[in-house]
């Protein structure tokens, strides 16, 4: 409602300075666009959206139930990392952003959490529409087949 009305009042004060020019409708929403391009979006998280939980953490402390989706591409240490949002086990109604490199280092859970934290990781990849890895492969050069996979930590 806010925008709609925000919208209007734009193409009110854009028609009434401009003598010459009637701005079109595009113009006034290009305007209001780029007023809010840089303004994050936190409705989905009591989280700030900067601030995602790595995905070995999650799981140790939280217990994810699963994951709903993706959301962004993080870029951490000169690493590409996917942040999916994901349904904790004591919060379930609240989504929150967890990290995920490329491949998943979980020697420190259990056998059977790995398996677990596996098939969630595996299930989010199914979730996410086609059309979304072809975006992440034309701009990161991220491939369905490679990401989101875990593998253990070798033992010295």
């Amino acid at each position: 409602m806010f925008c709609i009305t925000s919208l209007v009042g734009h193409w009110k004060a854009l028609i009434s300075t401009s003598d010459n020019a009637r701005p079109t409708a595009l113009d006034a929403t290009k305007e209001i666009i780029a007023k809010y391009e840089n303004v994050p979006p936190t409705f989905k998280s009591s989280r700030p959206i900067e601030q995602p939980i790595d995905v070995i953490e999650a799981e140790k402390r939280f217990g994810i139930s699963f994951f709903t989706g993706f959301s962004h591409i993080l870029i951490q240490n000169g690493q590409y990392h996917m942040v999916l949002e994901a349904r904790f086990q004591g919060d379930p109604h609240t989504t929150h952003f967890v990290s995920c490199p490329k491949s998943v280092r979980d020697s420190d859970l259990s056998e059977e959490d790995q398996e677990l934290l596996k098939c969630k990781l595996e299930g989010v990849k199914g979730r996410i529409a086609e059309t979304v890895w072809n975006k992440l492969k034309k701009r990161y050069d991220i491939v369905k087949g490679d990401w989101l996979a875990t593998d253990k930590e070798e033992e010295i």
